[in-house]
């Protein structure tokens, strides 16, 4: 009898069901641990071609036009120099605008200022998450609240590297994981955690299967052992960081960023936003300084050219990981801001780009005045099949096919 499926979602939610039950994985064992979903969707999805995930960066301070555009001959100047490196695998876009953009105004960011409608991010956990362990996972570096929503309600940024962690790894068996509050004990591994679930997972996989499983659990160790080794633990990285400690903004950027890998690399979700900083620019970056000082109460722009660089460096090190990692071809990567040159508080001639799988990389793109976030939303939910799924939001944009590969 041949089966009608509702969307390709519908299909391939039966389809993981198929598997997980010809492999002999129980309900109980699926929902143990996070890591076994995700290695089961790894078995449904591996074969696919194409962009199956989403990673979506905000990077705040805007940016100055001539030190940002790319020359004619695709050379970098100063403010996108830290991109070198993965330059071929992005598409500068050039001449847009942002929603509003200006100080103050986060919700825009991952949205279009609605106050009843998913921002971007969450709206893929409603479609291309529906069937993964974990819909969506929103990461922020002092970036505050308000930027992603459910529908009419704000859905809290994670910026402490610990609740992440305790999201993105649910469901460890073992009695030890958890101390007298219910939380788990940072003092356990998550391999550890997990042990029980995983030597279970182990009895259902191949060869091939097995040696994946493997690769994601060292990953997870690798980090563990990197967290504690930066002089961080768990529980106090989620601090507000210390003026006066330099390396503290850059610190957490990698925390979050690996954090991103894990979850993207471990197929627990296919939608993960991750903020740098917010619009309000009170966030402390190199030097120990505050980013809205860069713009406004140094004695040289230079300052301002600096802070963008600096924020250019943290997010092309989100690319070159992923690039590392060998996740680019698979994912979507969306880079907003919030404004164009924040020294004038403009919103002409914003920076943005979009790198990954399905877009012409080693480029720039001139695009239109009118052209905005909702755009590269609907792009990026073009590549990754969202708008056929009903929760799709439909973004009152445009598909910017001049950049599709």
């Amino acid at each position: 009898m041949t089966i009608r499926h509702k969307n390709k979602f519908d299909k391939q939610r039966r389809s993981f069901l198929k598997t997980v039950a010809a492999a002999g994985i129980t309900p109980s064992l699926l929902g143990a641990s996070s890591l076994v979903g995700g290695m089961m969707w790894a078995r449904e999805t591996e074969a696919a071609e194409g962009a199956n995930k989403s990673l979506l960066l905000l990077g705040c301070g805007g940016s100055v036009d001539e030190f940002w555009r790319p020359r004619s001959d695709f050379s970098l100047p100063s403010m996108t120099a830290p991109y070198e490196f993965v330059k071929d695998k992005m598409n500068f876009i050039v001449g847009g605008k942002m929603s509003a953009g200006g100080h103050g105004v986060m919700w825009h960011r991952f949205n279009d200022g609605s106050w009843s409608q998913d921002s971007f991010d969450v709206n893929l956990g409603r479609t291309i998450g529906e069937n993964h362990p974990v819909k969506f996972l929103n990461l922020g570096v002092e970036s505050g609240t308000g930027l992603s929503r459910q529908g009419s309600s704000f859905v809290p940024t994670i910026n402490d590297p610990e609740t992440a962690l305790s999201q993105l790894f649910a469901g460890g068996t073992a009695t030890s994981t958890s101390n007298t509050s219910g939380q788990r004990d940072s003092k356990l591994s998550i391999v550890d955690a997990h042990k029980d679930a995983m030597d279970a997972l182990k009895q259902k996989l191949g060869y091939h299967e097995k040696d994946k499983l493997d690769s994601h659990l060292t990953a997870i160790e690798e980090f563990e052992k990197r967290f504690v080794s930066a002089g961080s633990t768990t529980q106090s990285c989620g601090a507000p960081p210390s003026t006066d400690h330099d390396g503290s903004f850059d610190q957490k950027c990698s925390i979050q960023t690996e954090i991103a890998i894990l979850a993207l690399k471990c197929n627990l979700t296919p939608s993960v936003s991750l903020a740098f900083g917010e619009d309000n620019h009170n966030f402390v970056m190199r030097n120990g300084k505050i980013a809205h000082d860069s713009h406004h109460n140094y004695a040289s722009s230079a300052n301002y050219e600096a802070d963008v660089a600096y924020m250019s460096t943290m997010l092309a090190r989100v690319l070159r990981r992923m690039t590392e990692e060998g996740l680019l071809d698979s994912t979507v990567v969306t880079q907003v801001t919030d404004m164009g040159d924040a020294r004038s508080h403009s919103n002409n001639n914003v920076a943005l780009y979009m790198a990954g799988a399905g877009i012409k990389g080693g480029q720039m793109t001139q695009v239109s005045s009118s052209t905005t976030q909702r755009d590269l939303f609907k792009t990026a939910a073009h590549l990754l099949g969202a708008d056929q799924h009903p929760n799709y939001r439909n973004w009152n944009g445009s598909v910017l096919s001049q950049i599709l590969s």
